[in-house]
């Protein structure tokens, strides 16, 4: 609709690689009314909460019904600026853009901690981005570690799949909201929501996972020391989604650990001196943008080396380039990309109409300010 076709760069081999990298009994924890792209609503056929495969066909069909160019098997190492633009550094050849779009998603990389004598851990360790079937953890003994939207989610799959024991880790009070409230599906509710100050938005999820949950400390659970929105905000660690795995806590067969403060063989040390031996320890400790090998250089990131401008907006030192949804966000990414790609879009063709505007005004005279840094409405 704006005039640009725009060629897609993946590292991976086909479409939406990153989510053929999810475990097969993943659903999405967003309504699917809220986790459409634009302008193709997912089909009422994939249900209330689409599985992976029912998403997996959606997107791919969304790319070949929007004809997307995708050069696949392509990994941007490294973006600097020249002078058509920008310069970028692939494993296969070097591209030339005037504008860039960068939207590698904050959980690009998995973070694992290196806890005190974890290398000599004589069980299995996994991060939960290499969570897998569910079939490989029966009769195994378990230890999840983190309670956040990804280990909710682990913990939710494990507790209905037969594990010899199963366990969780937690370092700091999660937030946890159920799926549905009163057979409502939650998630629905987010545009209602993220409108809110964090403050007002935070007591509103507060008594949600009250009025679901009662007090959580009462089951072995920290109080989050902060609310679901400046959690999000301030920490980007979105909430827990319920769906089993509290009533598995306070039914017992969930035990509720403390941080881990090291490994000792076969055991697992816990902040408490509690330990256990668990068959498979899963990390569900979270995701990094890495962007440093990116644009590291650029000075476009703060102290934690997240970036500095996200979305439609953009860094004077770096007109052209754009850092698209690096924020988890409330109610879910997927309604995030949605709602941030028109504006994004938009000014994307802005920018190329005042560089061609630019670009057809005759030399100017010396002494005589010109325009620094040029756009284009070609690759981006």
């Amino acid at each position: 609709n704006n005039g640009i076709d725009p060629l897609v760069v993946e590292r991976g081999s086909r479409v939406a690689t990153s989510w053929y990298a999810r475990h097969p009994q993943l659903r999405l924890n967003t309504h699917r009314i809220n986790s459409g792209l634009p302008d193709a609503p997912i089909p009422k056929s994939a249900g209330t909460f689409p599985d992976v495969k029912a998403y997996l066909s959606y997107i791919e069909k969304y790319a070949r019904d929007q004809a997307l160019r995708i050069e696949t098997e392509c990994s941007v190492m490294r973006i600097d600026r020249d002078e058509q633009g920008w310069c970028l550094q692939t494993d296969k050849r070097t591209l030339h853009a005037r504008q860039v779009v960068i939207a590698t998603g904050f959980d690009n990389t998995p973070v694992m901690p290196d806890w005190p004598g974890v290398k000599h851990f004589n069980g299995e360790l996994i991060h939960a981005a290499n969570f897998g079937r569910a079939e490989r953890y029966r009769e195994k003994s378990v230890l999840v570690v983190g309670a956040g939207n990804s280990g909710g989610d682990i913990l939710n799959v494990l507790s209905r799949t037969g594990t010899r024991s199963l366990a969780v880790s937690i370092r700091r009070g999660p937030v946890v909201l159920p799926s549905r409230l009163l057979g409502f599906p939650l998630m629905l509710s987010a545009p209602l929501i993220q409108p809110l100050p964090a403050r007002l938005a935070d007591l509103v999820l507060s008594l949600t996972e009250r009025l679901t949950f009662g007090d959580v400390r009462k089951l072995g659970i920290r109080s989050a020391k902060s609310g679901a929105a400046s959690k999000l905000r301030d920490e980007h660690i979105a909430p827990a989604i319920d769906d089993g795995f509290m009533a598995a806590i306070r039914a017992g067969s969930i035990p509720v650990y403390p941080e881990i403060a090291g490994f000792q063989g076969a055991d697992v040390v816990f902040a408490d001196q509690r330990t256990i031996s668990p068959d498979i320890v899963i990390a569900a400790t979270g995701y990094t943008c890495a962007l440093e090998p990116l644009i590291g250089h650029l000075d476009l990131l703060d102290a934690d080396r997240r970036p500095l401008i996200t979305g439609a907006r953009q860094h004077p030192g770096a007109p052209g380039l754009w850092i698209a949804l690096m924020v988890p966000p409330m109610g879910g990414a997927l309604r995030a990309i949605r709602q941030a790609t028109a504006p994004l879009a938009r000014a994307i063709a802005a920018f190329a109409q005042a560089a061609a505007v630019l670009r057809a005004r005759p030399p100017a005279e010396p002494g005589v300010p010109g325009l620094t840094g040029t756009t284009a409405e070609g690759p981006v």
